[in-house]
Protein backbone atom coordinates (compact mmCIF):
# COMPACT_ATOMS: atom_id res chain seq x y z
CA UNK A 1 0.00 0.00 0.00
CA UNK A 2 1.00 3.50 -0.69
CA UNK A 3 2.09 5.74 2.12
CA UNK A 4 3.01 9.30 1.46
CA UNK A 5 5.31 11.94 2.87
CA UNK A 6 4.85 14.72 5.18
CA UNK A 7 7.15 17.64 5.07
CA UNK A 8 8.47 17.76 1.60
CA UNK A 9 9.26 14.45 0.01
CA UNK A 10 7.08 11.48 -0.20
CA UNK A 11 7.55 8.14 1.31
CA UNK A 12 8.04 4.84 -0.45
CA UNK A 13 8.85 1.35 0.99
CA UNK A 14 10.84 -0.59 3.54
CA UNK A 15 12.10 -2.94 0.85
CA UNK A 16 14.31 -2.00 -2.05
CA UNK A 17 12.36 0.29 -4.35
CA UNK A 18 13.14 -1.94 -7.31
CA UNK A 19 11.39 -4.80 -5.59
CA UNK A 20 8.48 -2.92 -4.06
CA UNK A 21 7.40 -0.50 -6.78
CA UNK A 22 5.91 -1.07 -10.17
CA UNK A 23 8.27 1.25 -12.02
CA UNK A 24 8.81 2.40 -15.56
CA UNK A 25 12.34 2.68 -16.96
CA UNK A 26 13.98 6.08 -16.51
CA UNK A 27 12.46 8.88 -18.55
CA UNK A 28 14.19 9.39 -21.91
CA UNK A 29 14.23 13.14 -21.16
CA UNK A 30 16.24 13.29 -17.96
CA UNK A 31 17.95 11.52 -15.10
CA UNK A 32 19.76 12.54 -11.92
CA UNK A 33 23.50 12.65 -11.49
CA UNK A 34 25.37 11.15 -8.57
CA UNK A 35 25.71 13.35 -5.52
CA UNK A 36 28.44 15.95 -6.04
CA UNK A 37 30.16 18.04 -3.33
CA UNK A 38 29.41 21.69 -4.09
CA UNK A 39 31.21 23.20 -1.10
CA UNK A 40 34.37 22.72 0.89
CA UNK A 41 34.12 20.94 4.22
CA UNK A 42 33.66 23.18 7.27
CA UNK A 43 34.50 21.92 10.76
CA UNK A 44 31.97 21.72 13.56
CA UNK A 45 33.97 24.27 15.55
CA UNK A 46 33.37 26.80 12.77
CA UNK A 47 29.77 25.86 12.01
CA UNK A 48 27.61 23.23 13.73
CA UNK A 49 24.65 22.54 11.45
CA UNK A 50 22.83 20.62 14.19
CA UNK A 51 22.28 23.98 15.89
CA UNK A 52 20.23 25.28 12.96
CA UNK A 53 16.93 25.45 14.75
CA UNK A 54 13.39 25.29 13.38
CA UNK A 55 11.08 28.22 13.95
CA UNK A 56 7.40 28.40 14.83
CA UNK A 57 6.51 30.00 11.49
CA UNK A 58 6.99 26.89 9.36
CA UNK A 59 9.45 24.62 11.20
CA UNK A 60 12.09 25.30 8.56
CA UNK A 61 15.55 24.21 9.68
CA UNK A 62 17.13 25.72 6.55
CA UNK A 63 15.45 28.61 4.76
CA UNK A 64 15.91 29.78 1.17
CA UNK A 65 16.30 33.18 -0.40
CA UNK A 66 18.30 35.24 -2.88
CA UNK A 67 20.43 37.29 -0.51
CA UNK A 68 22.91 38.77 -3.03
CA UNK A 69 20.60 39.39 -5.98
CA UNK A 70 22.20 37.02 -8.50
CA UNK A 71 18.96 35.08 -9.09
CA UNK A 72 20.21 31.90 -7.42
CA UNK A 73 18.78 30.25 -4.31
CA UNK A 74 20.97 30.74 -1.24
CA UNK A 75 20.57 29.00 2.12
CA UNK A 76 20.02 30.50 5.59
CA UNK A 77 20.46 28.80 8.98
CA UNK A 78 19.09 30.32 12.17
CA UNK A 79 21.88 29.22 14.51
CA UNK A 80 21.21 29.07 18.24
CA UNK A 81 24.02 30.84 20.12
CA UNK A 82 25.39 29.65 23.46
CA UNK A 83 23.58 32.47 25.28
CA UNK A 84 20.24 31.58 23.68
CA UNK A 85 20.42 34.31 21.06
CA UNK A 86 20.12 33.83 17.32
CA UNK A 87 22.78 34.31 14.63
CA UNK A 88 21.90 34.05 10.92
CA UNK A 89 24.39 32.04 8.83
CA UNK A 90 24.21 32.17 5.03
CA UNK A 91 25.62 29.93 2.30
CA UNK A 92 25.65 31.65 -1.09
CA UNK A 93 25.01 29.72 -4.30
CA UNK A 94 27.39 30.10 -7.22
CA UNK A 95 27.24 28.75 -10.76
CA UNK A 96 28.68 25.35 -9.82
CA UNK A 97 29.30 25.57 -6.08
CA UNK A 98 28.22 26.95 -2.73
CA UNK A 99 30.31 29.26 -0.56
CA UNK A 100 31.27 28.39 3.00
CA UNK A 101 28.70 29.04 5.72
CA UNK A 102 29.32 32.53 7.13
CA UNK A 103 27.74 34.54 9.93
CA UNK A 104 25.87 37.45 8.36
CA UNK A 105 25.65 39.40 11.63
CA UNK A 106 28.64 40.05 13.87
CA UNK A 107 26.57 39.63 17.05
CA UNK A 108 23.64 37.41 17.92
CA UNK A 109 20.10 38.73 18.21
CA UNK A 110 19.17 38.63 21.89
CA UNK A 111 16.85 37.28 23.09
CA UNK A 112 16.46 34.64 20.40
CA UNK A 113 13.88 34.89 17.61
CA UNK A 114 10.39 33.66 18.47
CA UNK A 115 9.92 33.22 14.74
CA UNK A 116 11.78 34.33 11.63
CA UNK A 117 10.97 34.74 7.95
CA UNK A 118 12.92 35.34 4.74
CA UNK A 119 11.52 37.80 2.17
CA UNK A 120 12.30 41.06 0.37
CA UNK A 121 10.79 43.44 2.91
CA UNK A 122 12.13 46.69 1.42
CA UNK A 123 11.70 45.95 -2.30
CA UNK A 124 15.34 46.23 -3.39
CA UNK A 125 15.50 42.77 -4.98
CA UNK A 126 17.52 41.19 -2.15
CA UNK A 127 15.88 38.93 0.42
CA UNK A 128 16.09 40.15 4.01
CA UNK A 129 15.80 38.33 7.33
CA UNK A 130 12.86 39.06 9.67
CA UNK A 131 13.01 38.19 13.36
CA UNK A 132 10.46 38.66 16.15
CA UNK A 133 11.59 38.68 19.78
CA UNK A 134 9.74 38.84 23.09
CA UNK A 135 11.28 41.75 25.01
CA UNK A 136 9.95 43.17 28.29
CA UNK A 137 6.45 41.93 27.61
CA UNK A 138 6.29 43.11 24.00
CA UNK A 139 6.71 41.34 20.69
CA UNK A 140 9.15 43.36 18.62
CA UNK A 141 9.20 42.39 14.94
CA UNK A 142 11.94 43.78 12.73
CA UNK A 143 14.00 42.83 9.70
CA UNK A 144 17.68 43.02 8.95
CA UNK A 145 18.41 44.44 5.52
CA UNK A 146 20.51 42.31 3.16
CA UNK A 147 23.58 44.17 1.95
CA UNK A 148 24.68 41.45 -0.48
CA UNK A 149 27.35 40.01 1.80
CA UNK A 150 25.87 40.53 5.27
CA UNK A 151 22.75 41.70 7.05
CA UNK A 152 22.52 45.19 8.50
CA UNK A 153 23.61 45.55 12.10
CA UNK A 154 20.48 47.61 12.85
CA UNK A 155 17.05 46.05 12.57
CA UNK A 156 14.17 47.91 10.91
CA UNK A 157 11.13 47.74 13.21
CA UNK A 158 7.81 46.99 11.48
CA UNK A 159 5.62 45.96 14.44
CA UNK A 160 5.63 46.37 18.22
CA UNK A 161 2.76 45.07 20.34
CA UNK A 162 2.00 44.23 23.95
CA UNK A 163 2.09 40.44 24.29
CA UNK A 164 -0.99 40.49 26.52
CA UNK A 165 -2.97 42.20 23.74
CA UNK A 166 -1.60 40.35 20.71
CA UNK A 167 0.23 37.13 21.50
CA UNK A 168 2.12 35.97 18.41
CA UNK A 169 2.01 32.41 19.73
CA UNK A 170 -1.69 32.49 18.82
CA UNK A 171 -0.80 32.93 15.13
CA UNK A 172 -1.78 29.59 13.61
CA UNK A 173 0.45 30.16 10.58
CA UNK A 174 2.73 32.87 9.19
CA UNK A 175 3.07 33.73 5.49
CA UNK A 176 4.91 36.37 3.49
CA UNK A 177 3.33 38.15 0.55
CA UNK A 178 3.11 41.64 -0.94
CA UNK A 179 -0.38 42.29 0.44
CA UNK A 180 -0.65 45.98 -0.47
CA UNK A 181 1.17 45.57 -3.80
CA UNK A 182 3.82 48.19 -3.06
CA UNK A 183 6.75 46.02 -4.18
CA UNK A 184 7.69 45.09 -0.60
CA UNK A 185 6.74 41.78 0.99
CA UNK A 186 4.80 41.75 4.24
CA UNK A 187 4.38 39.34 7.18
CA UNK A 188 0.91 37.74 7.52
CA UNK A 189 -0.49 36.15 10.69
CA UNK A 190 -3.65 34.03 10.92
CA UNK A 191 -4.72 34.87 14.46
CA UNK A 192 -6.97 32.82 16.77
CA UNK A 193 -8.37 34.94 19.61
CA UNK A 194 -8.98 33.47 23.09
CA UNK A 195 -12.76 33.43 22.45
CA UNK A 196 -12.15 31.30 19.30
CA UNK A 197 -12.91 34.11 16.88
CA UNK A 198 -10.29 34.60 14.19
CA UNK A 199 -8.89 37.19 11.77
CA UNK A 200 -5.91 37.87 9.52
CA UNK A 201 -3.32 40.51 10.46
CA UNK A 202 -0.34 41.92 8.56
CA UNK A 203 2.84 43.76 9.52
CA UNK A 204 4.19 46.00 6.75
CA UNK A 205 7.15 48.30 6.31
CA UNK A 206 4.92 51.24 5.34
CA UNK A 207 7.67 53.84 5.85
CA UNK A 208 5.23 55.67 8.15
CA UNK A 209 6.54 54.00 11.33
CA UNK A 210 3.11 52.80 12.46
CA UNK A 211 4.73 49.64 13.89
CA UNK A 212 1.61 47.54 14.32
CA UNK A 213 -0.13 44.36 13.20
CA UNK A 214 -3.01 45.67 11.04
CA UNK A 215 -6.33 43.87 10.74
CA UNK A 216 -6.95 43.07 7.05
CA UNK A 217 -9.93 40.72 7.18
CA UNK A 218 -13.31 40.55 8.89
CA UNK A 219 -13.26 39.05 12.39
CA UNK A 220 -15.23 35.81 12.52
CA UNK A 221 -17.79 35.37 15.28
CA UNK A 222 -16.62 33.26 18.25
CA UNK A 223 -16.61 29.53 17.36
CA UNK A 224 -18.03 30.21 13.88
CA UNK A 225 -14.71 29.48 12.17
CA UNK A 226 -12.05 27.84 14.29
CA UNK A 227 -8.62 28.36 12.76
CA UNK A 228 -7.31 25.55 14.93
CA UNK A 229 -9.64 23.19 13.03
CA UNK A 230 -7.71 23.91 9.83
CA UNK A 231 -5.69 20.73 9.49
CA UNK A 232 -3.53 22.63 7.03
CA UNK A 233 -3.23 26.30 6.09
CA UNK A 234 -1.75 26.99 2.67
CA UNK A 235 -1.71 29.84 0.15
CA UNK A 236 -2.13 30.12 -3.62
CA UNK A 237 -4.29 31.68 -6.32
CA UNK A 238 -7.63 29.85 -6.40
CA UNK A 239 -9.74 32.40 -8.30
CA UNK A 240 -7.37 33.46 -11.08
CA UNK A 241 -6.89 37.14 -10.18
CA UNK A 242 -3.14 36.74 -9.74
CA UNK A 243 -3.16 37.21 -5.97
CA UNK A 244 -2.36 34.56 -3.37
CA UNK A 245 -5.45 33.47 -1.46
CA UNK A 246 -5.46 31.57 1.82
CA UNK A 247 -6.64 27.94 1.87
CA UNK A 248 -7.89 25.90 4.84
CA UNK A 249 -8.88 22.25 4.84
CA UNK A 250 -11.37 22.32 7.72
CA UNK A 251 -11.93 19.18 9.77
CA UNK A 252 -15.16 19.34 11.80
CA UNK A 253 -15.42 17.61 15.20
CA UNK A 254 -17.95 15.07 13.85
CA UNK A 255 -15.46 13.92 11.19
CA UNK A 256 -16.76 15.60 8.03
CA UNK A 257 -14.53 18.09 6.20
CA UNK A 258 -14.66 20.95 3.71
CA UNK A 259 -12.21 23.30 1.98
CA UNK A 260 -12.54 27.01 2.84
CA UNK A 261 -10.71 29.93 1.26
CA UNK A 262 -9.99 33.54 2.14
CA UNK A 263 -9.75 35.54 -1.08
CA UNK A 264 -7.09 38.22 -1.55
CA UNK A 265 -8.59 41.54 -2.69
CA UNK A 266 -5.83 44.11 -3.37
CA UNK A 267 -4.70 44.81 0.18
CA UNK A 268 -7.36 43.00 2.20
CA UNK A 269 -8.77 39.50 2.56
CA UNK A 270 -12.39 38.37 2.46
CA UNK A 271 -13.96 36.41 5.25
CA UNK A 272 -13.55 32.65 5.07
CA UNK A 273 -15.94 31.11 2.51
CA UNK A 274 -16.72 27.57 1.49
CA UNK A 275 -14.85 26.41 -1.62
CA UNK A 276 -15.98 22.78 -1.82
CA UNK A 277 -18.86 20.52 -0.97
CA UNK A 278 -18.73 18.86 2.42
CA UNK A 279 -17.43 15.31 2.67
CA UNK A 280 -19.36 12.89 4.87
CA UNK A 281 -17.97 11.97 8.32
CA UNK A 282 -15.17 9.44 7.87
CA UNK A 283 -15.11 9.85 4.08
CA UNK A 284 -11.93 11.93 4.03
CA UNK A 285 -9.64 12.39 7.04
CA UNK A 286 -6.83 14.90 6.57
CA UNK A 287 -4.89 13.22 9.36
CA UNK A 288 -4.45 10.24 7.01
CA UNK A 289 -2.72 12.43 4.43
CA UNK A 290 0.92 11.60 4.96
CA UNK A 291 1.58 14.49 2.65
CA UNK A 292 -0.69 17.43 1.84
CA UNK A 293 0.08 20.34 -0.44
CA UNK A 294 -1.60 23.17 -2.33
CA UNK A 295 -0.18 23.09 -5.86
CA UNK A 296 -1.31 23.36 -9.50
CA UNK A 297 -1.59 19.72 -10.58
CA UNK A 298 -3.49 20.14 -13.85
CA UNK A 299 -1.63 23.02 -15.48
CA UNK A 300 -4.45 25.62 -15.47
CA UNK A 301 -2.53 28.11 -13.22
CA UNK A 302 -5.08 27.69 -10.41
CA UNK A 303 -4.06 26.07 -7.13
CA UNK A 304 -5.40 22.57 -6.44
CA UNK A 305 -4.93 20.29 -3.45
CA UNK A 306 -2.97 17.05 -3.35
CA UNK A 307 -3.02 14.39 -0.63
CA UNK A 308 -0.98 11.20 -0.44
CA UNK A 309 -3.49 9.10 1.44
CA UNK A 310 -3.49 5.83 3.35
CA UNK A 311 -6.34 4.63 5.54
CA UNK A 312 -5.26 1.03 5.99
CA UNK A 313 -7.32 -0.16 3.02
CA UNK A 314 -7.07 2.41 0.23
CA UNK A 315 -3.84 4.09 -0.70
CA UNK A 316 -2.99 6.51 -3.46
CA UNK A 317 -2.65 10.08 -4.63
CA UNK A 318 -5.86 12.07 -4.20
CA UNK A 319 -6.38 15.50 -5.74
CA UNK A 320 -9.09 18.14 -5.41
CA UNK A 321 -9.27 20.40 -8.45
CA UNK A 322 -11.47 23.12 -9.92
CA UNK A 323 -12.03 21.13 -13.11
CA UNK A 324 -15.19 20.42 -15.15
CA UNK A 325 -18.28 19.68 -13.13
CA UNK A 326 -17.46 22.07 -10.31
CA UNK A 327 -19.61 25.05 -9.37
CA UNK A 328 -17.94 28.23 -10.52
CA UNK A 329 -14.32 28.23 -9.40
CA UNK A 330 -14.91 25.97 -6.43
CA UNK A 331 -13.24 22.61 -5.88
CA UNK A 332 -14.87 19.35 -6.80
CA UNK A 333 -14.65 16.16 -4.78
CA UNK A 334 -11.43 14.31 -4.05
CA UNK A 335 -10.36 12.16 -7.01
CA UNK A 336 -7.85 9.34 -7.15
CA UNK A 337 -5.00 10.10 -9.57
CA UNK A 338 -2.87 7.07 -8.72
CA UNK A 339 -3.25 3.85 -6.77
CA UNK A 340 -0.51 1.54 -5.52
CA UNK A 341 -0.96 -1.86 -3.91
CA UNK A 342 2.43 -1.99 -2.22
CA UNK A 343 2.99 -0.41 1.17
CA UNK A 344 5.55 2.34 0.63
CA UNK A 345 7.29 4.15 3.46
CA UNK A 346 10.85 5.34 3.20
CA UNK A 347 11.27 8.55 1.25
CA UNK A 348 13.47 10.98 3.11
CA UNK A 349 11.38 14.02 4.18
CA UNK A 350 12.28 17.42 2.81
CA UNK A 351 12.40 20.74 4.64
CA UNK A 352 9.13 22.11 5.89
CA UNK A 353 7.77 24.41 3.22
CA UNK A 354 9.65 23.14 0.16
CA UNK A 355 7.27 21.38 -2.20
CA UNK A 356 7.66 17.68 -2.69
CA UNK A 357 5.30 18.21 -5.59
CA UNK A 358 7.23 20.30 -8.09
CA UNK A 359 8.09 20.36 -11.80
CA UNK A 360 11.07 18.02 -11.99
CA UNK A 361 11.30 17.27 -15.71
CA UNK A 362 10.60 20.75 -17.07
CA UNK A 363 7.26 20.02 -18.75
CA UNK A 364 5.35 22.57 -16.66
CA UNK A 365 3.45 19.92 -14.68
CA UNK A 366 3.79 19.17 -10.96
CA UNK A 367 5.60 15.87 -10.45
CA UNK A 368 6.17 14.03 -7.16
CA UNK A 369 9.78 13.64 -6.04
CA UNK A 370 11.15 11.01 -3.65
CA UNK A 371 14.67 10.44 -2.35
CA UNK A 372 14.38 6.82 -1.25
CA UNK A 373 16.41 4.82 1.26
CA UNK A 374 17.02 1.29 0.03
CA UNK A 375 17.29 -1.52 2.59
CA UNK A 376 20.92 -2.02 1.52
CA UNK A 377 21.74 1.51 2.71
CA UNK A 378 22.02 2.92 -0.80
CA UNK A 379 19.55 5.45 -2.18
CA UNK A 380 17.53 5.89 -5.35
CA UNK A 381 15.86 9.07 -6.62
CA UNK A 382 12.37 8.47 -7.96
CA UNK A 383 9.84 10.75 -9.62
CA UNK A 384 6.17 10.23 -10.40
CA UNK A 385 5.31 12.37 -13.46
CA UNK A 386 2.00 14.20 -13.83
CA UNK A 387 -0.01 14.05 -17.06
CA UNK A 388 -2.52 16.74 -15.93
CA UNK A 389 -5.24 14.11 -15.43
CA UNK A 390 -3.38 11.46 -13.42
CA UNK A 391 0.04 10.46 -12.09
CA UNK A 392 2.07 7.90 -14.03
CA UNK A 393 4.00 5.03 -12.48
CA UNK A 394 7.20 5.75 -10.61
CA UNK A 395 10.39 6.21 -12.63
CA UNK A 396 13.85 5.56 -11.20
CA UNK A 397 16.05 8.53 -12.15
CA UNK A 398 19.14 7.01 -10.53
CA UNK A 399 20.32 3.52 -9.75
CA UNK A 400 21.29 2.65 -6.18
CA UNK A 401 23.80 5.27 -5.02
CA UNK A 402 26.14 4.92 -2.07
CA UNK A 403 24.92 7.93 -0.11
CA UNK A 404 23.57 8.08 3.46
CA UNK A 405 20.41 10.19 3.24
CA UNK A 406 20.01 10.29 7.02
CA UNK A 407 23.14 12.45 7.23
CA UNK A 408 21.38 15.22 5.28
CA UNK A 409 20.42 17.87 7.81
CA UNK A 410 17.60 18.72 5.42
CA UNK A 411 16.73 17.98 1.80
CA UNK A 412 15.79 20.82 -0.53
CA UNK A 413 14.32 20.78 -4.04
CA UNK A 414 15.80 23.70 -5.99
CA UNK A 415 16.98 24.49 -9.52
CA UNK A 416 20.66 25.11 -8.79
CA UNK A 417 21.95 25.65 -12.34
CA UNK A 418 19.15 27.58 -14.10
CA UNK A 419 18.18 24.76 -16.48
CA UNK A 420 14.49 24.84 -15.39
CA UNK A 421 14.75 21.40 -13.81
CA UNK A 422 14.57 20.62 -10.10
CA UNK A 423 17.79 19.52 -8.43
CA UNK A 424 18.38 18.26 -4.87
CA UNK A 425 20.48 19.98 -2.19
CA UNK A 426 21.76 18.18 0.91
CA UNK A 427 23.78 19.94 3.65
CA UNK A 428 25.57 16.75 4.73
CA UNK A 429 27.04 16.10 8.17
CA UNK A 430 30.16 13.91 8.05
CA UNK A 431 31.01 11.41 10.78
CA UNK A 432 33.60 13.82 12.18
CA UNK A 433 30.93 16.52 12.58
CA UNK A 434 32.06 18.65 9.63
CA UNK A 435 29.55 19.78 6.98
CA UNK A 436 29.65 19.61 3.17
CA UNK A 437 26.84 20.73 0.84
CA UNK A 438 26.05 18.10 -1.79
CA UNK A 439 23.97 18.56 -4.94
CA UNK A 440 22.23 16.02 -7.16
CA UNK A 441 21.57 17.59 -10.56
CA UNK A 442 19.11 16.72 -13.29
CA UNK A 443 21.15 15.57 -16.31
CA UNK A 444 19.51 16.13 -19.68
CA UNK A 445 19.80 13.55 -22.41
CA UNK A 446 20.83 15.04 -25.73
CA UNK A 447 19.93 13.30 -28.96
CA UNK A 448 22.91 13.15 -31.35
CA UNK A 449 21.74 13.64 -34.94
CA UNK A 450 23.80 12.13 -37.79
CA UNK A 451 26.03 14.49 -39.75
CA UNK A 452 24.82 14.78 -43.32
CA UNK A 453 27.54 15.38 -45.94
CA UNK A 454 26.46 17.37 -48.97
Amino acid sequence: MFLFICGLFIILSRNDASASMSANPPSPASKYSSWEPWSASISTSEFDITQCSPDVAASDRIQQGDFNGDGRVDLLCKLVAANGGTTPYVQLAGQNSFSAWEAWRGIAVEPGCEFDLVADFNGDGLDDWLCSILWQGRYETFYFLSQGNSFSSVGYLIASVNASQFNLNRCQRFFVDDVNQDGREDAICHYLYPDNSSATHVAVDDREYTHRWDLISPVSAPNSFRLDFCGALRSGDVDGNGERDQICHYQYPDGHSRTWVQLAMSGTFSGWQSWSESSAPGEFDLALCHFYHAVDVDGDALIDQLCMYQDGIDTGVLVQTDGPGTTGLQYGGWESWFELTTDVIGCRPFGADIPAVIDVNGDGMSDILCAYRNSSGSMTTWIQPSTSIEYDSWEAWTSGLSFTLDRCHVLLAVDVNDDQHTDLICPYRNTDGSTVTYVQRVVLYRVMLPIVMR
